[in-house]
């Protein structure tokens, strides 16, 4: 038998989408910059770190998702509709602060991902850097999704060969 860590499936599922992610970005800067919009080139250094949390923070669901899709193989059909809710429950094409309906204010707050879009919008659409609250609040979330996944990948895995 040959080791092959099992976590590289997912990981180089992300890293790819990685790739895919980082090509849109650079064509979606260069529309707005050829649109004449203008992106502040201060808030641009921000990007990586937008970037990278994004990623860690991804990388700890899809960790923790596909553990869970080896024991329960219906988890790949709840995701999708899941992940079709929480499109439209994520300030991707409005901002949350001009929301006056109290129950989508509570979700927007409790949405992770609200967080993440605003670290975005602040780069390329408010063209300020984000502030200070915001990186750390999207931090510790990332740090702690990462870490669920890697504890949930690491307790289910030693079973995945038999189960699968």
């Amino acid at each position: 038998k040959i080791y092959f860590p099992r976590s590289i499936l997912p990981i180089t599922t992300i890293l790819s989408e990685l790739v895919n992610f980082i090509i849109m970005v650079v064509v979606f800067f260069i529309i707005i910059w050829s649109t004449g919009y203008g992106v502040d080139p201060g808030s641009l250094l921000y990007l990586p770190i937008d970037i990278i949390l994004l990623f860690v923070f991804t990388l700890g669901l899809i960790l923790t998702l596909s553990s869970l899709n080896v024991y329960f193989r219906d988890v790949a059909y709840i995701i999708g509709v899941v992940l079709m809710a929480w499109i439209w429950i994520t300030p991707i094409m409005y901002t949350a602060n001009g929301i006056d309906n109290e129950l989508l204010s509570f979700i927007l707050k409790y949405n992770p991902m609200t967080y993440f879009t605003e670290l975005f919008q602040d780069t390329f659409y408010w063209k300020i850097a984000p502030s200070f609250s915001l990186l750390v609040i999207c931090t510790v979330m990332a740090i702690v999704s990462l870490i669920i996944g890697i504890v949930t990948f690491h307790l289910l895995e030693k079973d995945f060969a038999e189960v699968l």
